[in-house]
């Protein structure tokens, strides 16, 4: 299956300047205190976050991707990509201070996601983590859409099934975290986005209060999770 034509067509960002603002948001300070060592970007897709990854937190990171021609545009942009399955390369005996997987794991199969996630682990150096960001089946207006955007999609998450997976995996301090879209360069245009998201959060958390389920704290269209690997634990 070709998929770099659906990957531009869904895209969340016109342009690359928004893209490099929402990471900066987004995974800046998430990022900023990681260990030394490269960061691994797990379905790099056009090379975007590998770019964040040199320009904005100026660390070495390394891209692979399922997809043959996703990996030769990031090539011939200059970035350390390839062509390679997650847990082929996985097996390799290199070790990262961060390993990210942006809108990847829902493509993966429910069996396979924990021990993918254990292989991440071992991969990390101690103090590395793992960055998660995926669709969040909690939106109520538009979780239906995001999970049956793409055919190749397998399963969707929540918080609390993230942390679930995180913690099965060998994760420790597991934080879920909201995704900021207002990025723009029209600052008016951001607060509004996000008071009118706030407004509209506290209403689905009534409706889910009322349905009995009390502690909702994503509701974002996106969600993000990290795990941890211990600093106590031993080296691969």
């Amino acid at each position: 299956m070709r998929y770099q034509p659906h990957l531009r067509r869904v895209r969340t960002f016109p342009d690359e300047a928004t893209g490099q603002a929402f990471y900066r948001r987004n995974y800046s300070p998430l990022m900023r205190d990681l260990p030394e060592g490269p960061i691994l970007d797990i379905g790099c897709g056009l090379g975007d976050f590998l770019v964040f990854c040199g320009q904005g937190l100026e660390r070495r990171a390394v891209g692979i991707d399922l997809d043959a021609e996703n990996a030769a545009v990031c090539q011939a942009a200059k970035l350390d990509a390839v062509q390679a399955e997650a847990r082929d390369f996985l097996a390799r005996p290199d070790t990262y201070a961060g390993i990210v997987l942006n809108d990847v794991i829902e493509h993966v199969a429910k069996d396979q996601i924990i021990p993918l996630l254990s292989l991440m682990h071992q991969r990390l150096v101690p103090g590395g983590r793992v960055i998660l960001k995926t669709p969040n089946m909690a939106n109520p207006l538009i979780a239906g859409r995001n999970r049956y955007i793409d055919i190749t999609h397998q399963v969707g998450f929540t918080e609390e099934s993230l942390i679930q997976v995180l913690e099965q995996a060998g994760f420790d301090d597991i934080l879920v975290a909201p995704v900021d879209i207002y990025v723009t360069a029209n600052p008016i245009a951001n607060l509004g986005g996000r008071v009118l998201s706030a407004i509209m959060y506290a209403v689905w958390r009534l409706g889910y209060k009322v349905q009995g389920v009390p502690k909702v704290r994503v509701l974002t269209k996106g969600i993000m999770a990290v795990g941890t690997r211990s600093v106590t634990a031993d080296t691969p």
